[in-house]
């Protein structure tokens, strides 16, 4: 029977099947729904001002819209284009709002219990950390759905007008919940991290106004130019143009990729991600905690791959104006540079996120994965099982994309397909050889420290004097001026620096210079050999930590099972101690016996 319904709760299913499990789940939503939602909507039905806050804000946005639509009116034009102006201009607004409101609201979740001391009661209810930050999320996003529903006769008064379609409204709206689901993932996130209400509130605003504002301008007018060139349709320079594009775009390959496949992954990633911080954030340090940020990396790191790969599947497929972009003749394998850019980039991020990885697993952990399988053992905690993760998936996904990419691009091409696929490994070998020496980096400076911000702080410093010293170095001696034998030598300077991948692909594509590309291979072959270098220090010393750890709680065992056999026969002990002492005392005197026979017989 559900506490907060009264309904009985559905039981668990019998079948493993996914349909079983899916069907199990949204009976247990709907029928027995988790109790700090519930908490939290009766404490906001409680509340006297909410829904003047919301008439208020819904006064406001209808006075806006209808003093530009009647300016405009005024003006005598065009009706089309007032109801275009007073669409764009409202859900602009409305992801403003969206944008702050949303994560304000969840970043006084977990931190206002934590600062009211009434986290330790939401412990002690049994709640694992993923019903706690689902019942956090769902309280949070319903408060900020209020506001979009009761926006929403505000924003239809755009259609009334001409020129934005019904199904465009409907669409934005439905783009409107899901970056209110994205910002209220992101405020809960950090929520979960601090301690107390105002730092929390603080911190989430100072991230989310230069954020909001970035996406705005960048997704928003910035990408608008990019889709009016493939979809004319479209508007160029209009903030909202993804909703138009769902409609007035032919369907075909480019609108399954680009409006279908690309908006779910930039959406449930970073969903997915937001979700399994806030549970590793609410988890005991004694739990593991980074099973499931391992289980993101592994199930995202293709998906980024899939995206990463759009400008090599452009320019197999596309043809015309709309893959003009990627179409030069004699520039095929120039489609991969992209695709490895935002891998290499994803990789990176990896590599901060486990630089704060444990040594190795607890007592309680190893524990609870006595029986469980080889994979599970993999994805436990530990500094070095991160780092073969790592290693792992960078390394195989690389090879798929240079297969997939040779596959498409280079044995179609008029080149040798041998000179294809050393283009190819061009490209992939310096991202691969600085990857390594990344997660080396990150792995020895965790080895070393108690937390995690030193192996960040460190990946920082690393990477900004690998980008830019050697690059200085070059400028100083000289690019073109200083030369030994017609090579030279700035530009061996410069190979340190990961940026100079681009410089050698573009000598190795224009046939001149082979010894850049030497440099660079040489470059990435150190790289790669310093970071195995680190990864082998690395692991001794965590090896040493993990057995002085062991060896010291293997002491404490002993401790405590003496002082527990000591309680359990407090007499037998003391007749222990007796004959002890019995003992000692005829010791003592053989002893003293075998001393003063010494002397006689020498005598």
């Amino acid at each position: 029977m559900s506490v907060q319904t009264g309904i009985e709760t559905p039981s668990a299913p019998v079948s493993t099947q996914l349909s079983a499990r899916l069907r199990h789940r949204w009976l247990r939503f709907r029928y027995d729904p988790n109790p700090l939602w519930m908490r939290e909507m009766r404490q906001s039905a409680r509340m006297p001002r909410t829904p003047y806050i919301l008439m208020i804000v819904t006064i406001l946005m209808t006075m806006l819209l209808t003093s530009i639509g009647g300016g405009m009116s005024a003006d005598h034009a065009n009706p089309a284009e007032v109801g275009q102006l007073i669409f764009h201009v409202f859900f602009s607004l409305a992801f403003y709002l969206v944008g702050l409101i949303g994560p304000a609201l969840a970043a006084n979740s977990i931190a206002s219990e934590r600062e009211g001391h009434t986290w330790e009661a939401v412990l002690l209810t049994g709640m694992r950390p993923a019903e706690i930050a689902r019942g956090k999320f769902w309280s949070a996003f319903t408060a900020i759905g209020q506001y979009i529903v009761m926006l929403a006769p505000v924003g239809a008064l755009s259609f009334l007008f001409g020129g934005i379609t019904p199904m465009e409204v409907v669409a934005a709206f439905a783009l409107l919940f899901l970056f209110a689901a994205l910002a209220v993932a992101f405020g809960l996130a950090i929520s979960s991290k601090m301690n107390h209400m105002r730092t929390a509130l603080l911190v989430t605003l100072l991230l989310a106004v230069p954020i909001t504002a970035f996406s705005h301008g960048v997704f928003g007018f910035g990408l608008s130019a990019a889709a009016h060139a493939v979809w004319p349709a479209v508007d160029s320079g209009t903030p909202v143009w993804l909703p138009m594009a769902f409609v007035r775009a032919p369907f075909d390959w480019i609108y399954f990729c680009y409006l279908i496949v690309l908006p779910c992954a930039f959406v449930a990633m970073p969903a997915w991600f937001l979700y399994e911080v806030t549970k590793s954030n609410l988890t005991s340090v004694t739990d593991d905690r980074s099973y499931g940020l391992k289980r993101w990396y592994i199930g995202c790191s293709p998906v980024v791959a899939c995206v990463a790969m759009l400008p090599v599947f452009h320019k197999t497929f596309a043809s015309g104006g709309v893959g003009g972009f990627f179409s030069s003749s004699g520039y095929t394998t120039m489609a991969f540079v992209p695709t490895v850019v935002i891998f290499f980039t994803h990789l990176v991020f990896g590599c901060f996120l486990f630089a704060g990885e444990a040594i190795g697993p607890s007592r309680r952990v190893r524990a609870m994965l006595r029986e469980a399988s080889r994979v599970r053992h993999f994805l436990s905690p530990g500094v070095l099982k991160a780092a073969r993760l790592q290693l792992l998936v960078a390394l195989l996904l690389f090879t798929v994309m240079v297969g997939t990419t040779f596959l498409m691009l280079a044995l179609p091409s008029t080149k040798p397909w041998t000179e294809e696929l050393f283009a190819l490994g061009l490209i992939c070998s310096y991202p691969i050889g600085f990857f390594i020496f990344l997660v080396g980096v990150a792995a020895w400076h965790r080895a070393k420290s108690s937390h995690g911000g030193t192996g960040r702080l460190m990946l920082v410093v690393y990477g900004f004097i690998a980008s830019t010293v050697p690059w200085v170095m070059a400028v100083v001696a000289g690019i073109e001026r200083s030369s030994h034998g017609g090579i030279d030598i700035g530009h061996f300077l410069a190979a340190p620096s990961p940026f100079y991948m681009f410089y050698a692909i573009a000598s190795f594509e224009a046939g001149h210079k082979p010894a850049i590309v030497a440099a660079q291979l040489i470059a990435a072959t150190l790289y790669a050999v310093v970071g195995l270098v680190l990864l082998r220090k690395a692991s001794r010393r965590c090896n040493t930590i993990i057995d002085e750890h062991e060896a010291l709680l293997c002491a404490a065992d002993e401790r405590l099972a003496a002082e527990d056999a000591a309680r359990a026969h407090p007499h037998g002990n003391s007749e222990a101690e007796a004959t002890a002492v019995g003992n000692s005392e005829a010791e003592a005197t053989a002893v003293g016996n075998d001393e003063t026979e010494a002397p006689t017989s020498e005598t």
